[in-house]
């Protein structure tokens, strides 16, 4: 923190975390850097008040997704899954979920969760390739009718997206 920054923080029960920075200088931009983690997506709010008058507070809710550290890549066709995911078939975990669901309505469920992932879709068939921008890991989501294929070389996301966001539809 810089010295002309007053910081405040209070933990309670009802909110995970509150924290409040008062800038003692007028200040007409203000840059903030957080550190995330995955797991469970949620909103983070900000309140805005100026100093000057009239005092109207402006709200600001950024929401976070489950696998917020996570982001869609574009791959040739010329390249082949195992030098995307970086290992072979056998060591790669596979989650498959099957189900009475169209593509638009899986591409949604995993747009609340994933960034870069449009909400809405009208293709049949879909894949999508994402990488950790912590570890540098892969994920392939492959989608149809009836059926969500999803690879990686780590569990973590597929505990994510299947415990809290497709045991809905299944």
């Amino acid at each position: 923190m810089t010295k002309d920054v007053k910081y405040n923080e209070i933990t309670n029960d009802q909110n995970k975390y509150i924290c409040t920075f008062k800038l003692k200088d007028n200040c007409h931009k203000v840059e903030m850097k957080l550190r995330t983690y995955e797991q469970c997506g949620d909103d983070l709010v900000c309140t805005l008040i100026p100093l000057n008058k009239p005092k109207t507070a402006t709200l600001i809710e950024i929401p976070i997704k489950a696998l917020s550290l996570h982001r869609r890549i574009d791959v040739s066709d010329s390249e082949n899954i195992t030098n995307i995911l970086g290992e072979d078939d056998l060591s790669l975990n596979l989650l498959t979920i099957k189900g009475d669901f169209s593509t638009s309505e899986i591409n949604q469920i995993l747009s609340l969760v994933i960034p870069d992932i449009p909400e809405r879709t009208n293709k049949e068939s879909i894949v999508y390739y994402l990488e950790s921008t912590f570890l540098k890991t892969k994920i392939e989501l492959k989608i149809e009718n009836k059926i969500c294929e999803i690879r990686t070389l780590f569990l973590s996301p597929l505990i994510i997206i299947k415990v809290r966001y497709l045991n809905k539809i299944i």
